[in-house]
C-alpha cells in the first residue's frame, strides 16, 4: 500500500495526490472493519502524501490540498483511535505542508502549540525542524501581528534549548525568518525590531554559536526592513547597517559578503527618506558600489534596479533641472550593455518632469524632457505590456507643467495624439481619465468626450472597453 501510496503522491498526473489519499482511505478503512487490522497507516503512509501536497504548485489544487491537510489533522487528533501512531516526521511534514498554503501560519502554530502541549497520541515533541516550519509559515504570513509571533516562537525554541532539549536549538534559519516576518510587516517599529534580532544573533555568534552565523541574507533583510520604514532616520541607520556589514565581513565572517542587494536597499531607503540630501547619498552609494566593483567585488555592481533608486530620488527632490538629471541616467543606462533600462525608469523619468517647479523655461523644458521619455518608453515597452501609469504620469505632467489655457493651448496636439494611442492600446484606466482632463483644454476635453452620455463627469463605465482592455482595473 505504502509503495503505491507513495507512486500516485509523487506521479505528474492531475489527480495523483488526491488517488494517493483516496488509497490512504481505503487502507484506514480496512483496518477499522476488522477485515485487515494488520494495515495501520505508518508514518511513510502519511509524509508521502504530506510532502506531495508541500512541492505541489497547482495553484487549482489549493482548495484541495488544504481540505486534505484539515481531514489528516482530524485523523491524527482522534483520540478515539489508538491504534495509528505518528513520530515527529509525519508532524514536521504536515506542518510544512501547511505552512505552505496561503494564511495558514496560525493552523500551523496551533499543531505546534498542541505538540509541546504533550496532547499528542504518541508523545511526539518538536525539534528545530518544526518550530523552523512554524516561523517560516508565520514570516510569510499577511495577517497582522504574524511577525511578533514569529518573534514568540523564536524564543520558545531559545528557551527550550537553553531548558536542555537537545533536539531544539535556534540556528541561522530561524533567525532570518523571523527576520523576514519583520521585514514585511507594516508595524512602525518593525524595522528597529529586526536590528535588534540581528544585534542579538551576531552576539550569539560571537560568543561561540556557530549555528546561529549571520550571512548576507540576515543583513541584507534588515537594510530592507529599514528601506520599507517610514520612521525618521530610517535611511541613515540603513547605510549604518550596510557599513556594519562591511565591518562583520572584513572581521572574518565570509558568510556576511556585501552585494548588489544589500546596497540596493540602502538606496531605496535614501530615495525613500524624503531627505534634503538623498540624491547625493544614493549617487555616494552607487560611487561606492563602482569602486569595489574595480577592486574585484564581484558581487558589487550597480543594476538597473539601483539606478531606478536615484531615480525615484531625483523625482521626488527639489532640484530645479531634476528632469534633465533623470534623463542623462536613463541615458547612461542605454549606453551600458550590462544594464537593461525598465518601464519604472522612465516613470520616474516622467514623475521629475511632473514635479518640475520654478520658472516658465524650467517647465518648458520638463515638458520637451517628458515628450522624449514617453517617446523612449514607447520604442522599448514590450508588446502588451501596461503602461497606463507611464501614459498617466505623462499626463500628470502635461496638466502639472501647463498652468494656463494658453499653454494648455500649445500642447493640445500632442495630447489629444498621445490620448488616441492609449484608447488603440486598451491602456486606460480611471485615474488616467483624470489626468487626461486636467491636461486638456476646455475644446479638446470637449472633443475627446463630448459625445459620452454623462459628460463632463466621465467615467470607465462610460468609455469603450476596448479602451481599457489592456489594464487590469481595481474592483469596486
Amino acid at each position: 500500500y505504502n509503495s503505491v501510496i507513495y507512486a500516485w503522491a509523487n506521479s505528474k498526473e492531475y489527480n495523483g495526490i488526491k488517488r494517493a489519499h483516496q488509497i490512504l482511505s481505503e487502507m484506514d478503512a480496512l483496518r477499522k472493519s476488522g477485515k485487515r487490522p494488520d494495515l495501520i497507516p505508518d508514518a511513510v503512509s502519511y509524509t508521502s502524501i504530506i510532502s506531495a501536497l508541500a512541492h505541489d504548485s497547482n495553484s487549482k489544487n489549493i482548495q484541495h490540498t488544504q481540505s486534505i491537510i484539515d481531514n489528516m489533522f482530524s485523523m491524527m487528533n482522534n483520540e478515539n483511535d489508538q491504534e495509528i501512531q505518528f513520530d515527529s516526521a509525519v508532524y514536521n511534514a504536515l506542518i510544512y505542508a501547511q505552512s505552505k498554503q496561503s494564511g495558514s501560519a496560525e493552523k500551523a502554530l496551533m499543531l505546534l502549540n498542541y505538540m509541546l502541549d504533550g496532547d499528542s497520541k504518541s508523545k511526539v515533541r518538536p525539534n528545530t525542524i518544526t518550530f523552523n516550519s512554524v516561523i517560516d509559515a508565520l514570516s510569510k504570513s499577511k495577517e497582522r501581528g504574524s511577525s511578533a509571533r514569529a518573534e514568540e516562537v523564536l524564543n520558545k525554541m531559545q528557551q527550550l534549548h537553553e531548558l536542555g532539549h537537545k533536539d531544539i536549538r535556534p540556528d541561522t534559519f530561524s533567525f532570518a525568518s523571523v527576520l523576514n516576518a519583520f521585514a514585511n510587516s507594516d508595524a512602525a517599529d518593525a524595522a528597529k525590531k529586526a536590528e535588534d534580532i540581528l544585534q542579538h544573533m551576531h552576539q550569539l555568534h560571537m560568543n561561540g554559536n556557530d549555528s546561529v552565523r549571520p550571512n548576507t541574507v540576515c543583513f541584507a533583510t534588515v537594510i530592507k526592513a529599514y528601506s520599507r520604514s517610514r520612521q525618521m532616520g530610517s535611511a541613515q541607520r540603513a547605510e549604518e547597517i550596510l557599513k556594519w556589514m562591511f565591518e562583520v565581513y572584513k572581521a572574518g565572517n565570509q558568510e556576511v559578503k556585501p552585494n548588489t542587494i544589500a546596497f540596493t536597499s540602502a538606496c531605496e531607503a535614501w530615495s525613500r527618506s524624503g531627505s534634503d540630501d538623498a540624491v547625493e547619498r544614493v549617487e555616494g552609494l552607487i560611487n561606492w558600489m563602482k569602486e569595489l566593483s574595480n577592486r574585484g567585488y564581484k558581487d558589487i555592481k550597480p543594476n538597473e534596479y539601483t539606478y531606478n533608486s536615484l531615480l525615484t530620488a531625483i523625482a521626488r527632490s527639489k532640484h530645479p533641472d531634476k528632469a534633465d538629471r533623470a534623463l542623462k541616467i536613463v541615458d547612461f543606462m542605454q549606453s551600458d550593455p550590462n544594464l537593461t533600462e525598465n518601464i519604472f525608469n522612465y516613470n520616474n523619468v516622467l514623475l521629475a518632469c511632473a514635479y518640475t517647479h520654478g520658472t516658465p523655461a524650467d517647465r518648458f523644458n520638463a515638458l520637451k524632457v517628458a515628450i522624449v521619455a514617453l517617446e523612449e518608453a514607447m520604442k522599448r515597452a514590450r508588446r502588451n505590456e501596461r503602461m497606463n501609469i507611464t501614459y498617466g504620469v505623462f499626463f500628470q505632467a502635461c496638466a502639472n507643467l501647463t498652468q494656463t489655457e494658453d499653454e494648455k493651448i500649445k500642447i493640445e496636439k500632442i495630447v489629444e495624439n498621445v490620448f488616441h494611442k492609449c484608447c488603440d492600446h486598451g491602456q486606460i484606466d480611471e485615474q488616467l481619465l483624470k489626468q487626461v482632463r486636467k491636461a486638456s483644454t476646455q475644446q479638446l476635453y470637449l472633443r475627446l468626450f463630448g459625445s459620452f452620455k454623462n459628460f463632463p463627469r466621465v467615467t470607465l463605465r462610460d468609455i469603450p472597453s476596448e479602451w481599457q482592455k489592456n489594464v487590469r482595473q481595481r474592483k469596486r
